[in-house]
């Protein structure tokens, strides 16, 4: 067997492994890419789901059990008929026969208490609901314990609200781009351009806001100044708020206390995925002609490019030499297919507390050249750079308002992608650009519990077509189609939280 034989068989040889060498790691990326498209496209359908409420634990109340001590007298029948009596007197015959351990139960009254204040009454039962009916008459407080009847004026009580101290302020969403505009410092004006949506807080407060609330109630209705029945404090430091009113007041004050409580104990789950999936094709031909002909004591030299649609000036495909006249010419033969796939799924879990503001973010921060000057001094010209940060990732501010059902949501959010780099010299300092993708969400809405809904779905597809002619002839040009796809599917699942 000749010797050419031998290397016509073993390029050949060399060849087909070559091709047929395919990366394990490029095939399972491209199914993970592949699936992430699938779901997408799945997801993107509208379907109706069922009103389900899914639970991870059994529906019990871990609240602890108060237990109310039972006082005998207090059941006892009593019958009393008083006409402008003085309520001294008419504790007396009210808890006259009372007794704990054989011994007369006391009644105590509070420096604040008139004793001589005249009360009017005919009733006949219970001693308890006796009592409650002098309590309502006189507007006094009456509390009980086996061997003591305490009456009073004012009662005092601290309610600690079960959220963190602080004060809080923030944004959801964007802001339009000010510019200024006039002829002078008096006369300039400033206008916002741009569309943009947004919701500010400034210095939000919920404990003095709950204080707020509760003067509003202590106000003396025969008054005509802010004069209260009573007084309120707030400790911040503790998020407790001291009230001391007399005690019709104080059970609404409690009634509008344990209303904003239940506000801030409930809490819901955000399930929030992001689906990205980018899809590039790519096929290009054409051949690159540089030909050179000896002629006499000279030479012909003209080239006849083809097209870089795909390529971008990276060296590829197959080329031919020619020698004896023809000595350096060459023929670069391009024939190239080019595709890619590119997927970013981003799951976030939030646990929100109802009508507080929570921020999410997580970004990637990279460095670059942004700005090349050049100074000259005394004949001496230096360059100076000036370096920017571009950030990758996502960054969102969600408000809930859990109710028992669904859920409210207020969400603003930004998911920033660098989906291209490239290099260029300036100056002989070499400068980075970067291509960013940026996907915007404001999102309001009522969403059912266990319900996956789409709050944002883009699609983009672009085509991009070139050909070149050299000398009107197809051949010595070429041709080149660029296809680009890309999918951003934001999904969100809200789930109750007991």
């Amino acid at each position: 067997m000749s010797l050419k034989l031998l290397k016509t068989i073993g390029i050949a040889a060399a060849l087909t492994s070559l091709i047929g060498c395919v990366s394990q790691n490029y095939t399972d990326t491209k199914n993970e890419a592949d699936s992430v498209h699938e779901r997408i496209s799945t997801l993107s359908q509208v379907k109706h789901s069922s009103q389900v409420r899914s639970i991870s634990r059994p529906p019990i109340s871990t609240t602890p059990l108060v237990i109310k001590k039972d006082i005998p007298w207090l059941s006892e029948a009593v019958s009393i008929s008083a006409n402008d009596v003085p309520l001294s007197l008419v504790m007396s015959q009210v808890m006259n026969g009372a007794e704990h351990y054989n011994k007369p139960v006391r009644i105590w009254f509070d420096g604040d208490v008139d004793p001589n204040k005249r009360v009017t009454l005919s009733f006949k039962a219970s001693r308890e609901d006796v009592l409650n009916l002098i309590a309502r008459q006189t507007e006094y407080g009456i509390n009980t314990t086996d061997d003591k009847v305490s009456i009073s004026r004012f009662e005092s009580e601290t309610f600690v609200i079960t959220i963190p101290p602080g004060v809080y302020s923030g944004q959801l969403g964007s802001q339009g781009t000010a510019k200024s505009s006039g002829g002078g410092a008096d006369t300039l004006n400033t206008r916002v351009e741009g569309q943009y949506l947004n919701t500010a807080y400034k210095d939000v407060d919920p404990v003095t806001q709950i204080k707020d609330s509760i003067v509003t109630l202590l106000k003396d209705n025969d008054s005509d100044d802010d004069k209260l029945v009573g007084s309120v404090e707030v400790v911040p430091a503790l998020t407790a708020i001291a009230v001391r009113t007399t005690p019709s007041r104080m059970a609404q004050v409690r009634s509008l206390v344990n209303s904003f409580q239940s506000q801030f104990g409930e809490q819901v789950m955000l399930d929030i995925r992001i689906l990205e999936f980018r899809s590039n094709r790519g096929k290009e031909r054409g051949v690159d002609w540089n030909l050179v002909k000896d002629i006499g004591s000279g030479s012909l030299e003209f080239i006849v490019p083809g097209t870089n649609t795909v390529s971008q000036g990276s060296a590829y495909g197959m080329a031919f030499k020619g020698t004896g006249k023809w000595d350096g010419t060459t023929a670069f033969i391009k024939a190239l297919e080019k595709q890619g796939t590119v997927s970013t799924e981003t799951p976030i879990t939030a646990l929100a507390l109802s009508n507080q503001p929570s921020r999410i973010a997580q970004t990637l921060t990279k460095p670059y050249l942004y700005e090349v000057k050049s100074e000259a001094n005394d004949k001496v010209v230096s360059a100076s750079v000036t370096r920017a940060t571009q950030s990758e990732g996502v960054d969102m501010m969600i408000t809930p308002k859990v109710q028992t059902d669904a859920v409210w949501l207020r969400i603003a959010g930004k998911l920033s992608k660098i989906v291209g780099e490239r290099s260029e010299t300036v100056h002989d300092v070499q400068l980075q650009f970067l291509d960013t993708r940026e996907s915007e969400i404001n999102f309001t809405n009522k969403l059912l519990y266990g319900q996956t809904v789409v709050i944002g779905s883009i699609k983009q597809v672009s085509k991009t077509a070139e050909a070149s002619k050299n000398f009107g002839v197809d051949a010595l040009g070429g041709e080149g189609t660029v296809s680009e796809t890309v999918e951003t599917l934001v999904l969100l699942t809200p789930r109750r939280v007991q």
